[in-house]
């Protein structure tokens, strides 16, 4: 099975009852950058991406970046 994309950021984040504002403080980044990384505005670095695989549980996004 295919890893999530980026894309699905936001899908993702509601399948598992968590609020942007929620993710964002998991994460360690603000609601808004939050937003901008789940409407495609922005790419997370590496160690974001990092956060939020362990914040949603998504080891594909641990692996690379």
């Amino acid at each position: 099975m295919a890893a999530p994309s980026l894309a699905e950021l936001a899908t993702l984040r509601e399948a598992q009852n968590m609020s942007q504002e929620q993710l964002a403080r998991a994460v360690g980044i603000s609601p808004s950058y939050l937003d901008m990384i789940e409407t495609g505005e922005r790419q997370p670095d590496s160690a974001i991406q990092r956060a939020l695989a362990r914040a949603l549980g998504i080891v594909e996004w641990e692996v690379d970046s």
